[in-house]
């Protein structure tokens, strides 16, 4: 079986942008970055894992030039109606690489974008890999044992308990019935996983993380 050190695993930044125009006047600029993988002796996983990558990030190009693009559009052509300045969107994708350690490696990637006059758009989603087979992983395949759902709901109760005051008041229902165990990374100190904005608490609050340490789940390593 291929083996993979981390030290060994090199995480390349990709850029793509766009600056599309309408009267020399740009409409829309947005810089998508997203991560470039090579693993040493194993093309084959640092394939899929790029693939896999830079199409989620053609993905949202396609989202931006369909979507924002003609939103953006109309609003400039409406501001040289009315005779005022034009603010051009933009839109941000940058990535962080959480944990690159084998067989695993995990990016969050975060989106900031202005996208017209008070409308801001702030998200962030996570991908885990398998560094030897390159493909995506799940919960069930890096944790040991069928109770770790109980345990990790556990876990994120204690602590939004540490500070109610800023959740709902029907926090724990909203936890368990919200759960997605595919909005998950792994770090330094253990699983992230992380809900909607809006979903758990007020949006000032942003979207809430909770990270479960390792030595309370059997993290298969």
């Amino acid at each position: 079986m291929l083996n993979n050190k981390s030290k060994d695993i090199k995480v390349i930044s990709k850029n793509k942008t766009i600056e599309p125009k309408l009267d020399d006047g740009t409409l829309l600029f947005a810089s998508i970055s997203y991560p470039f993988v090579v693993i040493p002796n194993n093309s084959k996983a640092s394939e899929k894992i790029n693939s896999y990558m830079e199409n989620k990030a053609d993905d949202f190009i396609d989202y931006i030039k369909k979507t924002l693009v003609l939103k953006a559009k109309k609003e400039y052509m409406q501001s040289v109606i009315d005779e005022i300045d034009w603010i051009p969107y933009q839109v941000y994708q940058n990535f962080v690489t959480t944990y690159n350690k084998s067989p695993y490696i995990s990016f969050l990637t975060k989106i900031n974008a202005y996208v017209g006059k008070a409308d801001n758009l702030k998200t962030a989603y996570a991908d885990s890999f398998n560094t030897i087979t390159g493909e995506k992983i799940t919960l069930e395949e890096i944790i040991k044992g069928r109770s770790y759902k109980e345990k990790i709901f556990k876990e994120i109760i204690s602590q939004i308990k540490k500070s109610p005051e800023e959740y709902y008041q029907n926090y724990e229902e909203l936890v368990i019935n919200g759960m997605d165990y595919s909005n998950f990374y792994i770090s330094k100190d253990g699983i992230a996983i992380y809900y909607n904005k809006g979903y758990l608490a007020p949006d000032e609050l942003g979207e809430p993380l909770f990270i479960v340490p390792f030595d309370k789940l059997n993290f298969k390593v």
